[in-house]
């Protein structure tokens, strides 16, 4: 069957929204965490109506959903479950997503990818090696090496809102009822506090996230944050013997002491592990933030009780 193509092409939804900064930030308390975040998830919602999507609403926390009504019979419909992908709009806050250039590297043709904005940031095949395996003769698409790029979740949103396109562009391709929801703050793991699964109403969802092409999970670890805060005592280090207290040396030796085989790094399918991810402070103060991953609850329970 021939179908009518997109009025946007996927890569070109895609290159608009990495330009778009919707960092979320850890330590707020609105919803969205970032107003940032509510530019981008704004112009989904108004993209939506002009593809014909007649639902399509936001909330006041920013959630946006719509609906692509099946055009099945009646009799078919019933018979067909409701389906729904769900993206995040939010990027990391732990680089910066403001100012992005997407560059797209055409037919890449193996070997490593120097970033143009910082010679020092290059993607290596020997740290990658999937890259020359499973993408070559492919379009390639990364920053310029001076910020995030924005993929994780950006290339979600553009691929839910191409497939709507098309789905409405090609009326005679039979399907039945289909919602799309897009979600704040993922990256701080508040993106589903407000969900409205009632209001969104799928049988069953796709989060369209991840990694490898054509990679399917069927399901995903438990999600927990520990931030430890150090206090020190600072005294002039040329009068420091016996009164200086170092919070620097005392969080090394903390990590230090998390256990070698529960780190991502030597962990693999559902091994769980705990992940330090941010220092931030000086002698007198010190404050480190962790992930603690696990497919099962009880592992977490222990995880805790490793970090405490």
């Amino acid at each position: 069957m021939s179908l009518t193509p997109p009025k946007e092409s996927v890569l070109s939804r895609f290159k608009r929204y990495v330009e778009i900064d919707t960092q979320s930030h850890e330590d707020s308390e609105s919803v969205p965490s970032t107003a940032i975040q509510l530019d981008l998830l704004k112009l989904l919602h108004k993209e939506l109506l002009e593809l014909g999507v007649a639902d399509a609403s936001i909330d006041d926390n920013g959630y946006v959903f719509g609906t692509v009504p099946s055009n099945l019979s009646s009799g078919e419909t019933e018979k067909v479950p409701v389906i729904g992908f769900i993206a995040h709009a939010d990027t990391s806050p732990a680089v910066s997503g403001k100012d992005v250039k997407p560059i797209v590297h055409k037919n890449y043709q193996g070997g490593d990818i120097s970033l143009p904005g910082d010679s020092s940031q290059v993607i290596r095949t020997s740290e990658y090696p999937n890259l020359e395996k499973r993408y070559t003769g492919m379009d390639i698409v990364t920053s310029d090496g001076t910020t995030l790029l924005g993929a994780d979740d950006k290339a979600g949103v553009a691929e839910i809102m191409t497939a709507v396109d098309v789905l409405i562009q090609n009326p005679d391709f039979k399907h039945g009822t289909v919602k799309v929801g897009f979600t704040p703050d993922e990256e701080v793991g508040r993106g589903a506090d407000h969900f409205d699964v009632k209001k969104f109403g799928a049988e069953f969802a796709y989060t369209i996230d991840g990694g490898p092409l054509g990679e399917i999970e069927y399901e995903t670890f438990n999600a927990f944050s520990a931030e430890l805060t150090i206090k020190g005592f600072g005294v002039h280090p040329g009068y420091a013997k016996g009164k200086l207290v170092n919070a620097i040396r005392i969080l090394a030796d903390f990590v230090q002491g998390l256990p070698a085989d529960m780190a991502p790094e030597t962990t693999e399918e559902r091994e769980g592990y705990i992940h330090p991810y941010i220092i931030e402070g000086q002698a007198e103060k010190v404050k480190i933030r962790m992930l603690l991953r696990d497919f099962e609850m009880g592992e977490i329970d222990k995880q805790k009780e490793t970090v405490q």
